[in-house]
């Protein structure tokens, strides 16, 4: 039996679990993101894959990736591994890890039938992944202000390639920040969506960045950038500040307090423009607020 047949079909099986799980994944309140998402990801895939195969060698002689190459998994005389051999073999499967003629035998099957029931599980793997990507991102539904729900809508900034979810469409607000120790200004475009009843506002804005400015290292900008935001919220102060990665771009997470109100932000450093998504809302409000603030920052998209 040709090595590059057992690659291929390991490689099937893994590829089809990765994208199961994953879409499961995305089903619920479980964010991946960064290096440590996509191992952790990868690593749980590895051990359902590795599970889901010694199963399939166990009672059906083949994974569906062996299935699609014809390969059927037996002892010599064509009876079934026992649980701990298909483990094994899963595990193991190149000879050196095997004594001699302790082998499993790989038989080629000529029919059909197991590989056509092979490649129409595949499509229904990539079917499901298709159909929950579809139909999950566009509309959710969070609690806000206890039995107050919102009907969250993606929305596409018109100048730029990114999208976010709103609860409404927002107004755009244009502004200009000042800097500090200087006489110029920062133009800024801002999309605001305002739920009057819990006196909640979910926005986000982005400014390019010149190049003078890009001369500094991603974290300067974004403490920098930092400052220029508490200085424009009149009477605010800086509660807490953690600089890290979203989605493989730099950013930094804030939190001000300005009188009996609080913001809870993030920028974004995407090349050279600067996103900056903003919840504002009563403190008193805090507790209630926060699982949508966390579907809001979570839900962009650069």
């Amino acid at each position: 039996m040709k090595n590059w047949k057992i690659f291929f079909s390991t490689l099937i099986d893994y590829s089809l679990l990765l994208i199961v799980l994953r879409t499961l994944v995305s089903l619920t309140s479980i964010h991946i993101e960064g290096l440590w998402g996509l191992s952790g990801i990868l690593f749980a895939t590895a051990l359902v894959w590795l599970f889901f195969e010694t199963l399939s060698i166990k009672f059906f002689k083949a994974s569906p990736g062996h299935a699609i190459f014809g390969i059927r998994v037996t002892e010599e005389n064509r009876k079934r591994l026992s649980l701990l051999r298909a483990f094994k073999f899963a595990l193991l499967k190149h000879p050196i890890f095997w004594k001699k003629d302790t082998l499993p035998t790989l038989n080629q099957r000529r029919r059909l039938s197991s590989r056509f029931i092979a490649l129409a599980f595949a499509a229904v793997c990539l079917s499901f992944s298709a159909i929950v990507e579809h139909f999950s991102e566009p509309i959710s539904v969070l609690a806000v202000g206890g039995n107050q729900s919102f009907k969250w809508k993606q929305f596409a900034l018109p100048e730029k390639a990114v999208v976010v979810d709103m609860p409404k469409n927002p107004e755009v607000v244009e502004k200009k920040l000042d800097l500090p120790k200087t006489d110029k200004k920062l133009d800024v475009k801002e999309y605001v969506a305002k739920h009057h009843k819990e006196d909640v506002h979910f926005s986000i804005s982005y400014t390019e960045l010149p190049k003078s400015i890009m001369r500094w290292s991603s974290s300067l900008i974004l403490k920098g950038t930092l400052k220029v935001v508490v200085s424009n919220e009149k009477g605010a102060s800086l509660k807490s500040k953690d600089l890290g990665k979203f989605k493989s771009h730099p950013c930094i997470d804030y939190t001000l307090k300005q009188g009996d109100k609080e913001f809870r932000g993030r920028l974004v450093l995407v090349g050279n423009v600067l996103y900056k998504l903003n919840v504002l809302y009563p403190e008193s409000n805090k507790a209630d607020v926060q699982p949508s603030a966390k579907n809001f920052f979570d839900s962009f998209k650069p």
